[in-house]
């Protein structure tokens, strides 16, 4: 096809040159020549188009029949694409096709035993002019050669043995490391190749003679030599099948050798065919015979492909399924094999037919498009593995956990990677993705999809980013502590932003969807100007007429400027009290600590009494006999706070210690004594269950005793209605009791 394709443009440029040439004629000569005659049927090209038949063509046309079949190609070919893609490929012509690929695989197929002479004359071509056996002698001299450039890049690779060593260390080393050694250990592999093919040619051009088929056989040689050696080169970058510390790709050791087995073998069979079809082109086989050597060696190259392909397919399989697998990918793990075997047989099927029938059906374009599939999940896997490994390594350094990046890193590197590889798709099949959309739905249509779809993928990566890092914030600030015991007030409040960040993911995501919104309507050819007045309007009328509703959100956004309180406290607002579970736009809820749930709007708000602020005191009262011992009890007491400062549970939460307060008041039996401590909000309840459990042991074993209520009645022997002034005393020491 590449033959043809040069006969054609060739063709066409020596028929450009001969209207050149023929313009300049004299034109009464054009018009003799023109106008006494009768239109004749309009020239054609001959078949099969070659250098001969265009020679005698133009030499027998006259410049109007020139011009003519000059128009008539190059309608044509304006023509032929619209034509084809409009109407389709006609009846007639299908089976014109279908009868040319008929004859051309039979004469394919009966040139096969002509195979052998035809390559023997073609080597009888090539030794003309040299010595008898020159193929072999060159061939000879070719690995002579390629031996003495091995010889010489090995003595440089010795001299750069210590640079390698060096690369090659760090097993431990973050992945980014580890890509930057890889990269600069295939630099020094080309350097070394470099040195290679500067050895290989320099000792060629030595030993050279003269004979030009054998510089054109070295040159062919050589090419093919540094294309494989080059592919070996990158597959052993990736694969590493030696150094499983320097392999990039997350292949098992058994998996890389089989892969990197695989390469080496294609590279070596693509090597081979590329000298071999050189030679046959060059030294003119029959195309029927070179079309039967090639089809052979592709099918002996997709077989090999396939074969590596079933081999590998488990491995390949299980990096495409992941981790946690969608369903998606769980049938593209399951039926890969199949689709590239599919795949590879229709892009060889579609390169045989090309070759056969002339027919321009792109086939180089699918090969390069599968090399493009394969690489494309290579460069996905590098890049999410190195900003995997990236934020891990820079998370532990900083001891931060929480949502990592990471998820959103890599949504935007397979957008990128997949927009990018579907790109080059494109360009390699000559599609214009844009013209085709205009003409499907119209340039204007066309280009507001492009940029809708831009909004909105900027749209969903700013949000993404956004709520991850409130998210990994929020994991990082202190949350709510409820209290210690069930039932009672007071607890320890969130942080500011973990109270205001809630707010913020809120208002972001109505920024951002109204700014997309505003950018869509914008590229529909929507004009944003009246809606943003009309919104402007709107918004006035519903503030007169929700003043409620208005005052609400202002008063809470001044409560929480003011920092009055935060998700988790206590608080009480005169009409409601509880623990602050959510606060919205407008209102709160809180949570009494009996369980009922109370909504309270900010505008109604009066009085705020935060009950979990800094620092909560806590008092004990005492009854005690007017016999205790107060200095004894200031000793107890003392005791008991310092000990309860050291116990490693209940210490971290004094903020000051208990300490006896001596005698408050005094009463008909009792004296009472009171001790405070002061703790941080949340946690006092606690504190004060365990300092009367420790007093109350510790008093009974100081023989202190709690004072009771108690009535002492005189009743003289003498006294008249004893048993009646007795009996009326005692019923008022028991009402005064209840009444206690």
């Amino acid at each position: 096809m590449r033959r043809l394709a040069t006969w054609d443009l060739r063709a066409l440029s020596f028929l450009v040159l001969a209207v050149c040439l023929l313009v300049g004629l004299r034109a009464d000569i054009a018009a003799a020549a023109t106008a006494g005659d009768q239109p004749s049927k309009p020239p054609t090209l001959p078949e099969p188009l070659t250098r001969e038949a265009i020679r005698e063509l133009v030499a027998r046309l006259s410049d109007a029949e020139v011009r003519q079949l000059l128009m008539a190609q190059l309608d044509k070919a304006a023509a032929a694409a619209p034509a084809q893609t409009e109407a389709g490929m006609s009846a007639a012509t299908m089976a014109g096709h279908t009868d040319r690929l008929r004859d051309r695989i039979g004469a394919v197929l009966h040139a096969a035993p002509a195979a052998p002479g035809e390559l023997r004359a073609a080597v009888g071509r090539f030794s003309a002019g040299g010595r008898p056996g020159q193929l072999a002698i060159v061939c000879g001299v070719f690995a002579v050669l390629l031996t003495i450039g091995g010889l010489v890049e090995t003595l440089v690779a010795r001299l750069f043995a210590d640079v390698r060593q060096r690369l090659g260390a760090g097993g431990e080393d973050t992945f980014g490391v580890q890509a930057g050694r890889a990269l600069l250990r295939l630099l020094l592999d080309l350097l070394l190749l470099l040195v290679f093919v500067a050895t290989v040619i320099g000792a060629f051009l030595i030993i050279y003679q003269g004979h030009g088929p054998s510089r054109e056989l070295f040159i062919l040689l050589l090419v093919a030599t540094v294309q494989v050696r080059v592919a070996i080169i990158l597959a052993r970058f990736l694969l590493a099948p030696h150094a499983a510390d320097q392999r990039l790709v997350p292949f098992a050791d058994a998996e890389a050798r089989g892969l990197y087995r695989g390469v080496v073998g294609l590279a070596v069979l693509y090597g081979l065919f590329l000298v071999l079809a050189g030679f046959m082109q060059r030294w003119e086989v029959s195309p029927d015979v070179r079309l039967f050597v090639l089809t052979a060696g592709r099918i002996l190259f997709v077989a090999v492909l396939l074969y590596t392909v079933w081999r590998q397919r488990a491995p390949i399989a299980d990096r495409i399924r992941g981790a946690d697998p969608g369903p998606l990918r769980r049938v593209l793990a399951d039926l890969w094999p199949l689709l590239m075997t599919a795949y590879v047989l229709v892009v060889l099927l579609a390169l045989t037919v090309e070759q056969l029938a002339g027919m321009a059906m792109r086939s180089k374009a699918g090969i390069l498009s599968l090399l493009i599939i394969i690489g494309l999940p290579l460069i996905d896997m590098l890049f999410c593995r190195f900003l995997g490994e990236r934020s891990l390594a820079r998370a532990a350094a900083s001891g931060e956990a929480g949502p990592s990046f990471v998820p959103v890193l890599r949504k935007g590197v397979h957008i990128v990677v997949t927009v990018g590889g579907l790109l080059a798709i494109a360009q390699i099949w000559e599609i214009d993705l844009f013209a085709l959309a205009a003409r499907g739905m119209g340039s204007r249509v066309a280009a507001a999809s492009i940029d809708v779809a831009i909004t909105l993928l900027l749209a969903y990566l700013a949000w993404e980013f956004a709520r991850t890092a409130i998210d990994r914030r929020l994991e990082r600030e202190a949350t709510a502590k409820a209290v210690s015991d069930a039932g009672e007030i007071g607890g320890t409040g969130a942080s500011r932003l973990a109270t205001l960040l809630p707010l913020a993911r809120v208002f972001i995501s109505i920024t951002i969807i109204v700014m997309a919104t505003m950018t869509v309507l914008s590229a529909l050819g929507v004009s944003i100007g009246p809606l943003l007045a009309g919104a402007g309007v709107v918004g006035l009328a519903l503030g007169f007429g929700s003043q409620t509703l208005v005052r609400d959100i202002i008063s809470g956004a001044f409560y929480l400027m003011d920092d009055a309180f935060r998700l988790g406290e206590y608080i009480d607002v005169g009409d409601a009290m509880g623990t602050v579970e959510k606060i919205g736009i407008r209102s709160m809820q809180l949570r009494h600590h009996r369980g009922p749930l109370n909504i309270v709007p900010y505008g109604g708000i009066r009085r705020l009494n935060n009950q979990s602020r800094d620092w909560v005191v806590e008092k004990l009262t005492f009854r005690l006999t007017y016999d205790t011992d107060i200095v004894k009890v200031r000793k107890i007491i003392k005791r008991i706070g310092q000990e309860l400062e050291q116990d490693p549970e209940i210490g971290p939460d004094l903020l000051q210690p208990l300490k006896s307060q001596g005698v408050t008041a005094m009463e008909d039996s009792a004296m009472v004594v009171k001790a405070k401590f002061m703790a941080k909000p949340g946690n006092q309840f606690v504190i004060r269950r365990e300092a009367y459990q420790r007093i109350k042991k510790a008093f009974d074993e100081a023989g202190i005793k709690f004072a009771h209520r108690q009535v002492t009645v005189f009743v003289p022997p003498t006294a008249a209605g004893a048993l009646d002034a007795a009996g009326a005393a005692g019923l008022a020491a028991v009402d005064d009791e209840k009444k206690g």
